[in-house]
């Protein structure tokens, strides 16, 4: 008979073995599965009411058209684990047109009128070139004699955000300019034509680098399309670093009113903090409401916080900021005069609505927030609004435009609402219930957890502020580019996640238990097979 003691040393090598394997499996680079995560994007266009009296120098008179409604997909896909704490991951970035959702009379060929946003650019760009005075108003009277002006009527809001419209008079020059380089440089004008979204739609728009631990599987931000770095503001300053960010969509657990969040959104080309406002009830769920603090918008040269946002803030000769409640975009849109905000100025420095009209900034339906729940770090409801402005000031460089009024000039605004699976409430009710019950500490309840946007599937409930129908509602944050279904919410829905727990957590012990089993079977099926076959030596 073999020994005891061996059979105790081959189950004890059998099990060294398999932990070793597995952690081997956790060091190596491991492609997962994708991540799709989901909103609702409402565009509100500002139609210019008055073009002919802005010609002839009065103010804008602003009409605002919308919603134009799209729904969003960011679908994280080709993530790869590096190591046991950094992951890789590119974004898929689509977006689908909602006829459904939108305004009732308007749709993608709605027309508007607007200032012509790539004639000011293109005469922005004559001056920064240093290019002669002479030599610019030859290139200005070629661009007045294709019929540009300073405005730009019946512009197609589909063409304007994807399909593109025609600017081929600016590409001809470019073409001179940089001698035949134009769409290698500016993409956005291929073939002629420029939209905000010109040839992204359904394609990979970035690629993120995240500290990753199974706490936080999608952590602060490493690398930006390669870089740790932005590279659109001075240089080793806070303002271009992403070292302490993270994306929209993800935030640790065990979250308390003193946390305060870097989002880096890429639309503003910047980080943008989150902070603490107050605590408040949402489907029934205990949350903390978080918002973009006002100070982080104040342009101030002397705030060691924002000094580094301001516009030509490394020429020591002549530094200059933007009015607080803007955010300066020309260092990422490649010098074009484009500057943030948010909706109809709302926190605003008041001078901006003496030559504007048709602004009505509110609150209610212009500020941004995010509802998480504290314990699971779970955002539940979340909406994020700003707004895209032209920078127009006199440029003397080009005589056309020497006496043009300094204004920021709305263009667009833009919402983007979180959808949010509806299971994610049912599972983070039955969370919070458990921990109630046991009366034990969040740690203890949610070490083993996975990820909550891991948990969410395509049972959507969408967020009652949002002002849509539910029942136009689809998936949230959920695995793989699964088609989504309709919210319907029902006490069937809960009792079947409810059941479908159990059954999972029934089947986590009996697998555990196999397990231990078939490691002990196999040990000791080696064994005495190990033993017959010495047997058989000895007879033969």
């Amino acid at each position: 008979m073999f020994p005891l003691r061996g059979i105790l040393l081959t189950i004890l090598i059998v099990f060294n073995f398999s932990g070793a394997l597995k952690q081997e499996q956790e060091w190596r680079p491991e492609r997962l599965g994708n991540v799709l995560e989901s909103t609702l994007v409402r565009y509100y266009i500002f139609s210019l009411n008055n073009p002919e009296e802005v010609r002839n120098g009065s103010d804008p008179e602003m009409v605002e058209l919308g919603p134009f409604t799209y729904r969003e997909k960011r679908l994280k896909k080709n993530m790869l684990r590096l190591d046991d704490t950094t992951l890789q991951y590119d974004i898929d970035w689509s977006m689908h047109y909602l006829p459904e959702l939108t305004k009732p009379g308007l749709n993608e060929d709605t027309e508007f009128t607007s200032l012509n946003a790539p004639f000011i650019t293109m005469s922005e760009g004559l001056a920064a070139a240093g290019l002669p005075k002479a030599f610019n108003a030859i290139l200005v009277d070629e661009i007045l004699e294709a019929g540009e002006t300073l405005i730009r009527p019946e512009i197609k809001f589909g063409e304007s955000l994807f399909y593109g419209y025609n600017v081929s008079v600016y590409t001809a020059i470019l073409d001179d300019i940089t001698q035949g380089q134009t769409e290698e440089r500016y993409p956005e004008l291929a073939g002629g034509k420029f939209a905000f979204y010109k040839n992204k739609n359904g394609t990979i728009t970035a690629t993120y680098k995240v500290h990753s631990t199974k706490e936080t599987p999608f952590g602060n931000i490493l690398t930006y399309q390669g870089y740790p770095t932005l590279g659109f503001w001075p240089k080793s300053s806070h303002c271009d670093d992403l070292s302490d960010s993270l994306d929209f969509f993800t935030f640790p657990k065990r979250i308390t009113k003193d946390t305060v969040f870097n989002i880096f959104l890429p639309e503003n080309c910047r980080s943008l903090q989150l902070r603490y406002v107050q605590e408040d009830i949402f489907r029934g769920i205990p949350v903390y409401v978080f918002k973009f603090p006002l100070d982080q918008f104040s342009n101030n040269l002397y705030n060691d916080g924002t000094s580094c946002y301001c516009f030509n803030f490394h020429n020591a000769s002549d530094p200059q900021c933007l009015d607080s409640g803007f955010m300066d975009y020309s260092g990422c849109s490649k010098g074009a005069p484009l500057v943030g905000s948010f909706p109809h100025f709302l926190h605003a420095n008041p001078r901006h609505f003496q030559n504007i009209q048709g602004l009505s900034p509110n609150k209610s339906l212009h500020e941004s927030e995010i509802m998480i729940e504290p314990i699971t770090g779970t955002p539940l409801y979340a909406v994020r609004r700003f707004q895209l402005n032209l920078h127009t000031r006199p440029i003397p460089a080009v005589t056309y435009f020497e006496n043009m009024t300094e204004r920021i000039v709305p263009l667009a605004w833009f919402e983007h609402i979180l959808e949010v699976p509806s299971t994610t409430f049912t599972t983070v009710k039955q969370k919070l219930e458990e921990l109630r019950l046991q009366e034990s500490s969040a740690k203890d309840i949610y070490e083993h957890d996975e990820n909550p946007i891991e948990e969410m599937d395509d049972n959507t409930l969408f967020a009652s502020r949002s002002g849509f129908p539910s029942s136009a509602s689809s998936s949230g944050v959920v695995l793989d580019d699964e088609e989504p279904t309709r919210p319907e919410e029902s006490n069937e829905i809960g009792n079947a996640t409810a059941s479908a727990a159990s059954k999972a957590a029934k089947s986590n012990l009996h697998s555990s238990c196999y397990s231990y089993f078939a490691v002990v079977t196999t040990a000791l099926i080696l064994l005495f097979s190990s033993e017959s076959s010495l047997n058989q030596e000895r007879i033969v």
